[in-house]
């Protein structure tokens, strides 16, 4: 299996695809602008795509001040690596970003074949 972009595409005859991924709701604080918002989140999602190797977005409650929605992304052929990756990438954000608070998380595996 080979990453391009995002798009995970299947390179070996049969073999399952496993999508991995990962809504994390953020309750952010001395927030007083979106302008103030994108100055946390946008950093944040960089850093989660550069230390875990996975793909990032804030998905959802975009024009919310006091709150953000990120979806995190990978997939492979493991669900046990895939799980272990996405789990410390929560736990990162949990242990080390004081401006933004983990409200709720949520992961979800897609088989394909």
């Amino acid at each position: 299996m080979v990453q391009f972009g995002g798009v995970c595409r299947l390179t070996t005859g049969g073999a399952a695809v496993i999508i991995g991924s990962v809504q994390v709701e953020l309750e952010l604080t001395d927030i007083g602008s979106l302008k103030d918002k994108r100055s946390i989140v946008k950093p944040l999602i960089l850093k989660l795509m550069q230390k875990f190797t996975l793909h990032a977005a804030e998905v959802d409650q975009l024009d919310v001040h006091h709150a953000a929605t990120i979806g995190l992304v990978l997939c492979g052929n493991d669900q046990q690596h895939l799980n272990s990756v996405l789990s410390k990438a929560v736990n990162w954000l949990e242990e080390h970003q004081f401006d933004a608070h983990v409200a709720h998380v949520s992961f979800e595996f897609t088989h394909a074949h």
